[in-house]
């Protein structure tokens, strides 16, 4: 049984390094500052997890966390200022259904007959919203951060905005922004969602940043339209629907796209599943979750990869985190924790030491060194193998009884001797 157990962690290792190995040649373009097998993103800038959405403390944590991307939404003011805010209405998540004049519960309370948007205000009265208590009371007086505040706190970080672009019209103004502070246009990435305006626009006026074309479902997806984004420079392509499928992972990869995808909007796809297709990005809610179990994927690979001296194995839950004592493994537990197809017993020095020697036992040296109750033997071909049958040795046992009849004939003589 322990033979095919290893057989089988053996090939499950196999089967995820080379996964792992494909998803890092794919990911080379990106520049991801993360080692990880996939990127991590953060929604609406780490949704509701530490701070409230789209705003600055929000962004300052997700980037603590080591976030690779941060996704923001963006809307326009009536003066024409970029402002990061999700929803279309800011009934939600501002205090303005508190303020004379509106109603966030009747539409036709309000001033034009519909609940608010960012559209009808300008940057000065958008300031003075509170956009922290409706999550919690803790949060009271944090405001609407600008595009512009969110792109001075990512400077020089590394970590590139993902803009969800909610209105037409945004990407001249993106590009002067750009210009105004000096920032490169690898700090921003648009998810585009508005379809072919959007594309032309942010073309036209940043012709060398990154364009996510966003699909709600694959199974309308032609060959022909993942062929279009390729042959108009799209950086990659987003699905946010349950339907993505191996097919289409494969179809968008063949045509050298990146697959960006949110779980979470996929009616719950399995993130292990998402890592087995192949995607290229993950977005979540929760950054620092998401980035724990993307970096856990790479305990399978046989590396030190936080530097600690000990080399990770399958079975180390904690494989990043330096000097973590999960990586001394219990060479007495019977399992490969090296991963290279030989069974741990007692005497192995360093049986987290992929191919180490100490795990080509010394059969002579009469330790039971597989822990199966059998002592081992000179002749036992496979002394670290549990429960082999080679450890039964025959002869010693005859050995044994004839060494007794032998004695007992020895004796029977003496006592004829004496009589």
């Amino acid at each position: 049984m322990h033979r095919s157990v290893a057989r089988d962690r053996a090939s499950d290792v196999v089967r995820r390094s080379l996964l792992a190995c494909a998803l890092l040649m794919s990911l080379e373009l990106t520049a991801s500052p993360s080692a990880a097998v996939m990127l991590s993103v953060a929604h609406r800038a780490g949704r509701n997890v530490a701070w409230p959405e789209n705003t600055i403390p929000d962004i300052q944590w997700s980037l603590s966390v080591g976030a690779d991307w941060i996704e923001v939404d963006v809307w326009k003011s009536a003066d024409g200022v970029l402002i990061l805010h999700h929803d279309k209405n800011m009934c939600r998540t501002t205090n303005i259904g508190s303020l004379p004049g509106y109603d966030c519960s009747t539409p036709a309370n309000n001033p034009l007959g519909r609940f608010p948007e960012i559209r009808d205000f300008d940057l000065a009265f958008l300031k003075t919203l509170d956009v922290g208590s409706w999550l919690a009371p803790e949060f009271t007086g944090i405001s609407m951060p600008t595009l512009e505040e969110a792109l001075l706190e990512i400077r020089g970080t590394g970590t590139p905005l993902v803009l969800d672009i909610k209105t037409s019209g945004q990407a001249a103004t993106i590009a002067e922004l750009l210009d105004k502070h000096a920032l490169a246009s690898s700090e921003v990435i648009s998810w585009n969602r508005l379809g072919v305006q959007i594309a032309t626009e942010w073309k036209t006026a940043l012709p060398s940043a990154r364009l996510l074309y966003g699909y709600s479902s694959p199974i309308s997806v032609t060959e022909q339209d993942i062929a279009s984004r390729a042959a108009a420079g799209d950086f990659g392509v987003v699905v946010t629907s349950p339907d993505l499928t191996q097919d289409f992972v494969d179809l968008v990869h063949g045509y050298g796209l990146f697959l960006m995808t949110y779980p979470s909007s996929t009616g719950g796809l399995d993130r292990d599943l998402l890592v087995e297709m192949g995607v290229d990005a993950m977005v979540e809610g929760n950054p620092e979750w998401l980035r724990g179990y993307l970096d856990g994927l790479l305990c399978w690979d046989n590396l030190d990869n936080d530097g600690d001296g000990w080399v990770d194995f399958a079975s180390d839950p904690e494989c990043n985190t330096r000097a973590d004592r999960s990586e001394v493994p219990d060479c007495l537990d019977g399992l490969d924790n090296d991963d290279d197809g030989t069974i741990d017993f007692p005497a192995d020095r360093d049986c987290i030491v992929d191919s180490d020697l100490s795990e080509t036992p010394d059969c002579s040296d009469q330790v039971d060194n597989d822990r199966d109750g059998l002592i081992d033997w000179p002749n036992d071909p496979a002394c670290a193998t549990p429960n082999t049958q080679s450890e039964v040795e025959t002869i010693p046992v005859i050995g044994a009884l004839t060494l007794g009849l032998l004695a007992a004939g020895l004796l029977g003589h003496a006592k004829r001797s004496l009589k």
